[in-house]
């Protein structure tokens, strides 16, 4: 297998270049993609006026599709461009619950700042301040920002078999 096999979405072996310029117009159309609507923009994008190309798709096209396996290569195409996409949100989330740590802590420390060297008939925002850094903290590092009691009964049904043979022996039966 050579190194072009290896991409799937590259030109590959015995591709000749009308064939992989064809796969280019296929690939690039995305989720609707069909080989109509690449011949479509072949036709708009690489046929000249004077041309006058045919609105349907030449055999070739459809073979070279065969030939050349496109449904099978754009598969790995989209795959790889979602993995892409999902990485760099990946990227993105983790900065942004970076950079709201941040601001949660420096919104913290100026509250204490604050509430260190203020009254405290004057501390109102300033504790409102610290609990919404507090909040912008957790949440960006994925806690709870609130405690939630919970409490009440539980009920618990064990079955058994018929037989009764899978009955765990009482600990407390001297028997």
């Amino acid at each position: 297998m050579s190194a072009k096999r290896a991409i799937a979405w590259a030109q590959q072996d015995h591709e000749t270049r009308p064939a992989y310029h064809a796969f280019c117009h296929y690939r690039d159309l995305g989720e609707d993609r069909s080989i109509q609507a690449a011949w479509d923009q072949h036709a708009k994008d690489c046929e000249t006026r004077s041309a006058h190309p045919s609105p349907r798709v030449p055999g070739r096209w459809s073979q070279w599709s065969s030939d050349h396996t496109w449904l099978q290569r754009v598969m790995a195409f989209d795959r790889e461009i979602d993995e892409q996409l999902e990485r760099k949100l990946m990227r993105q989330r983790l900065d942004m619950a970076e950079r709201q740590a941040k601001l949660g802590r420096a919104m913290q420390a100026k509250a204490a700042v604050f509430l260190t060297n203020h009254e405290p008939e004057n501390s109102s925002a300033a504790v409102r301040m610290a609990d919404s850094g507090a909040k912008i903290e957790r949440l960006a590092l994925g806690e709870p920002t609130d405690n939630v009691d919970q409490s009440g009964t539980v009920k618990i049904v064990v079955e058994y078999g018929e037989s009764g043979d899978d009955i765990p022996p009482d600990e407390n039966d001297p028997a």
